[in-house]
């Protein structure tokens, strides 16, 4: 029988195409090490993909947070092939899209982070200056932003008393920090509260409490003592805006009335008006002590501790702030004997 000529029928389909390469591996950054090396180290905190070396003892004895869980965890996760003498291994787990926290590593290993939409080297750079502040090593904060999430941070992981111990001698290297806090002033205030570092709360309290007209925050005060205090000093402030207009008012109604002088006082107000600084504002204040009208140096008298006396009520940054509230120490919102909190 003679073969078949008809031909076979082929398929339309495009051919498959060729398997994806593997992807590249990705290098983890250096582990940060806070022991003498990285071998004396007997505690990892992965925080996503940064990698802490630290001492079990160490955290048990200054944080609740590693004290309550390692107390229960004494035999720890210790790997005999590990060349890190490491026994407690604690990872990332995400509470929600933007938040998470850490938990001893389970036995599957690590958790899916791929969820996460916060950002990742902020929150690291937070955690990294709490362990610095942990081990009393300097730290810079960046930003505002920085030390809510270091706040955060630190009460989650028991650690507000040693992260407010060191405040004090970071902030006068925080620049960008520093520049930043007149603009929020009430949301530094419920740091500085959770913080009980009665710097920050000073200086959050003249912003706070001093900001006039379009330069208000309007933050939530976390408080009711917060908001009694900030109203308490508000009042105050109101007080003596309300008597250098008072004073103004005589003092151009009884100017000498000699040809020379008539008019003199009168002209300069109208001047300061006409540029926009309306009265009872900061920049009005400035404006009138500064052309000798009346002497309000008391309302522009500034109380910030941390600004090395650039920042002046009326002027730049602080064209619409009086800066002179002020709280004393022992009525401070917080019990000042307590020397551990959360």
């Amino acid at each position: 029988m003679a073969p078949s000529t008809k031909k076979q029928k082929t398929s339309d389909a495009p051919p498959t195409p060729p398997p994806p390469p593997p992807p590249a591996l990705v290098s983890l950054p250096a582990p940060i090490s806070f022991g003498r090396t990285a071998d004396h180290s007997s505690l990892s905190i992965m925080v996503f993909d940064q990698q802490y070396l630290c001492h079990s003892q160490f955290l048990r004895t200054h944080s609740e947070f590693f004290r309550r869980i390692l107390s229960t965890n004494r035999g720890g996760t210790f790997d005999r092939k590990d060349r890190l003498s490491v026994r407690y291994y604690f990872v990332t787990k995400l509470t929600s899209p933007h938040t998470w926290e850490l938990c001893l590593r389970p036995m599957e290993g690590v958790f899916d982070l791929s969820a996460f939409k916060g950002d990742i080297v902020h929150d690291q750079e937070a955690f990294h200056n709490v362990l610095k502040a942990l081990y009393y090593q300097p730290y810079i904060i960046k930003s505002v932003a920085q030390l809510e999430t270091m706040v955060d941070i630190a009460q989650r992981l028991n650690l507000l008393p040693i992260l407010s111990r060191s405040f004090d001698s970071v902030i006068w290297r925080s620049y960008a920090f520093i520049d930043e806090m007149p603009k929020h002033g009430r949301k530094l205030l419920n740091l500085a509260y959770k913080l009980r570092n009665h710097l920050l709360f000073r200086d959050a309290l003249c912003h706070a409490a001093g900001a006039w007209g379009p330069a208000a925050d309007n933050t939530v005060l976390d408080n009711p003592e917060l908001i009694r205090i900030v109203d308490k000093e508000r009042i105050q402030i109101s007080i003596m805006v309300s008597e250098a207009q008072s004073k103004v008012t005589e003092i151009i109604a009884n100017e000498e009335s000699t040809e020379e002088k008539r008019g003199v006082n009168e002209v300069k107000l109208w001047k300061i008006t006409k540029g926009g600084s309306y009265p009872g504002t900061p920049s009005w204040a400035r404006q009138v002590f500064e052309t000798g009208i009346y002497d309000c140096s008391e309302l522009l008298r500034s109380n910030l501790l941390t600004d090395n006396g650039f920042n002046k009520a009326g002027v730049d940054e602080c064209k619409d702030r009086f800066l002179c509230a002020w709280i004393d120490t022992a009525d401070l919102p917080w019990d000042l004997t307590q020397i551990d909190w959360v």
